[in-house]
């Protein structure tokens, strides 16, 4: 089996761990990863392989670090019980992909270090207690802070100046919704528009969609979460079917057929997030890393999309973008 291929298959959770399998390599350690989204997710594989990767260039490959997964495509059942599966393995880290995953690692346990990568409202949530010193057994990166919301308001209007109301695409239960939400509806207040939130789950997701998009002069805003990961196909191909402008948090869902993306790079969050499992494997704690934010951003338009919904998008914007898909 080649080299690669036996980092995927222990990302993916297909090579099991044992205590036998640790024993075999005194310096060996173990890393769970408890993931929000499903392992088939838009861009899933190349989040692990970014983060094994990084692993590898910092010393840390085969056989010296062995990783268990588990994904629990936005199913809160699936979040607690994979949560405690992954605790009862005895990993040196865990690394905690969205905000479900992270608080239920957090209320299971208070000793084993866990670096977070795509959760938002860390401190608003008592999961640390500054960016700077986070105090407790949890560090990692944000991927959005609350105000970027209203940048992505100003976006959309950019794009569909003629939507006088916009809905919310929101995980019923997600944490951090609704900080997002009050910043949209804050940004609002001065653009002549109004906004609705549309609480979906996996169940109720396309028949939501379709009752907002059956009236004319709308468009969606796609707030980051599990769902809108799992199920981005879905909410693309309603967007088409429905007319609906509308802009997401991720590249891959402008790259599926979105009209323009918005958003950091997870690849790049896990590249950083294995940096900070490497040094906690040398000794550093997980209270004395600092939380980091994400700084670059990346604007992705897609103008197959933007001719399909009849719409002329400004020069200034594919100015600025940092990529145009045709």
């Amino acid at each position: 089996m080649k080299r690669r291929e036996f980092l995927w298959l222990g990302a993916a959770g297909v090579s099991a761990w044992s205590q036998k399998a640790r024993s075999q390599t005194s310096q060996a350690r173990l890393v769970g990863i408890l993931a929000a989204t499903s392992e088939d997710a838009p861009g899933a594989k190349s989040w692990i392989a970014a983060f094994t990767d990084e692993l590898n260039k910092l010393g840390w490959g085969v056989p010296n670090v062995h990783i268990e997964s588990r994904w629990t495509a936005a199913d809160s059942g699936k979040v607690q019980k994979y949560a405690a599966e992954i605790i009862s393995l005895k990993p040196d880290v865990i690394v905690a992909h969205g905000t479900m995953p992270l608080v239920a690692l957090h209320q299971a346990t208070s000793t084993i270090p866990i670096v977070f990568v795509r959760a938002a409202g860390i401190i608003e949530l008592g999961l640390a207690k500054s960016m700077a010193h986070p105090g407790g057994n949890i560090t990692g990166f944000t991927n959005f802070d609350y105000p970027i919301a209203s940048k992505w308001l100003e976006m959309l209007h950019q794009f569909a100046p003629h939507a006088t109301n916009i809905g919310v695409v929101m995980e019923r239960g997600n944490l951090s919704s609704d900080g997002y939400f009050q910043a949209i509806r804050a940004a609002a207040s001065s653009m002549q528009v109004s906004v609705d939130p549309l609480p979906v789950d996996a169940a109720n997701l396309q028949s939501t969609i379709e009752e907002f998009g059956s009236q004319p002069n709308r468009a969606l805003i796609v707030l980051p979460s599990a769902v809108s990961t799992t199920e981005s196909k879905l909410i693309i191909g309603m967007a088409a079917k429905d007319r609906l402008p509308a802009i997401y948090p991720y590249r891959a869902m402008a790259a599926d057929g979105g009209l323009v993306s918005y958003g950091v790079s997870t690849s790049d969050l896990y590249r950083r997030a294995a940096d900070y499992v490497a040094r906690i494997f040398k000794g550093e704690k997980a209270a004395d890393l600092p939380i980091q934010a994400a700084t670059k951003f990346r604007l992705v338009v897609n103008l197959k999309t933007a001719k399909s919904l009849g719409l002329s998008v400004p020069q200034a914007v594919l100015a600025t973008a940092d990529e145009v898909i045709e």
